[in-house]
């Protein structure tokens, strides 16, 4: 619907993301390290019963299969004094859906970029538990057009999203465990794709 747009904003959110956080950190001359991280998981959609549209803004009932594929969440961090980091990360997953009466599958995607505070805790033990959240822009689009559908739109939204893990330190080796959910900023009066979501991820980080 507004692709150019969307583009141009989840753009100058990373862009203004990698610029700002290095300068914040070294002006508190607080950096103590960083992170670069990937997990995969399980991602599950809150609402199953949603409403999508297709060019001419058609109101079309559809069934969405809540838990997702092709999970992947990648991201950077810088660490900080006393436990704490800030950083960005990306996150992917899809989601299949078929109109109600309908046997036409389709694909509902959510790309979203977030920019993310932490607190880690026990830093001076392997097993670290830690807390976060921040704010981000999530890009969706859903189409059942490849399989003969007429469902064909997508959305750009703020999200806002808060995560509890675990970090297990092997020397600059990192095994992570993280709870997370997301709520993006859908008005419940359109026709718009809300991802809104709970995933528990699971992966490595490599550390310094």
């Amino acid at each position: 619907m507004e692709s150019a747009h969307t583009r141009t904003t989840a753009m100058l959110l990373i862009l203004s993301a990698l610029v700002a956080l290095p300068g914040i950190a070294i002006a508190g001359n607080a950096v103590t390290g960083g992170a670069i991280y990937i997990k995969g998981g399980s991602v599950q959609v809150q609402d199953k019963a949603q409403v999508f549209s297709n060019p001419a803004r058609s109101l079309i009932d559809v069934d969405l299969n809540t838990m997702s594929s092709r999970v992947l969440n990648v991201g950077w961090e810088l660490r900080l004094r006393q436990g704490w980091a800030v950083g960005t990360e990306y996150l992917a997953y899809d989601n299949r859906f078929t109109p109600q009466g309908s046997t036409l599958l389709g694909t509902a995607e959510t790309r979203a970029v977030m920019v993310t505070g932490k607190k880690y805790f026990l830093t001076d033990d392997r097993l670290r538990p830690y807390i976060g959240g921040g704010i981000g822009s999530g890009f969706t689009y859903v189409s059942n057009t490849r399989a003969g559908g007429i469902v064909d739109d997508n959305n750009f939204h703020f999200l806002l999203h808060a995560l509890l893990g675990m970090e297990w330190r092997i020397e600059n080796l990192s095994i992570l465990l993280e709870v997370r959910t997301l709520q993006y900023g859908v008005a419940h009066n359109k026709a718009d794709y809300d991802p809104s979501s709970t995933s528990v991820l699971l992966g490595a980080g490599f550390n310094w």
